[in-house]
């Protein structure tokens, strides 16, 4: 399986759904670099469009909660896979960081059981098993769902591509130097 990214799509999951623009596919090092990314606007996030040349992978691919309570099944190819360390997810999740997979919300289907819901912030609503408390889902609009990459019955099928909020990240939790790294987030929680 062959994978290439295309960095020209970008929106804002932890940033209360504000879209980015601009982000430099490297976050240059030096207070200096930074401090210009800042003046002219940085974005929320960048994420990362797949284009398979060749796929191996069979849809419907499905996940679920520790307890099996609730089973969800995605029917599509993921449009984003990556790690955030932002706050808001950290918080939501009681983890350092949180690998999520983004899909069109039109091909995730709840197979057995029910999300509970909570909206952490203003548009952003966030599904849990009620029963064992397995965080599933976010979501920050109708058009996309992102669910935990730990919560496929097969987490390997995707590898996060990146890493974001890297200014939020807990300082005993490195980096993957061989992810997309982007320090900056956009202001706001998720």
């Amino acid at each position: 399986m062959i994978w290439v990214m295309d960095v020209s799509l970008l929106r804002g999951r932890c940033s209360g759904g504000k879209v980015a623009r601009g982000w430099p596919t490297r976050s240059p090092p030096g207070a200096q670099r930074r401090s210009a990314r800042r003046a002219r606007g940085s974005p929320a996030r960048a994420s990362f469009r797949w284009k398979k040349e060749a796929s191996m992978t069979s849809y419907p691919v499905t996940g679920g909660c520790q307890c099996n309570a609730v089973r969800y099944s995605l029917g599509a190819e993921p449009l984003f896979s990556e790690v955030c360390h932002c706050d808001s997810c950290r918080r939501a999740t009681g983890a350092e960081s949180v690998g999520w997979l983004t899909e069109p919300a039109e091909s995730f289907r709840i197979e057995h059981g029910a999300l509970t819901l909570h909206e952490s912030s203003p548009g952003v609503t966030r599904g849990f098993c009620g029963r064992c408390g397995t965080t599933l889902t976010y979501q920050n609009g109708a058009e996309t769902i992102d669910v935990t990459l730990a919560s496929l019955d097969d987490p390997e099928l995707f590898p996060p591509r990146a890493e974001i909020w890297l200014e939020e990240r807990l300082s005993w939790n490195p980096a993957n130097p061989r992810l997309e790294q982007h320090e900056r987030g956009g202001g706001g929680g998720g």
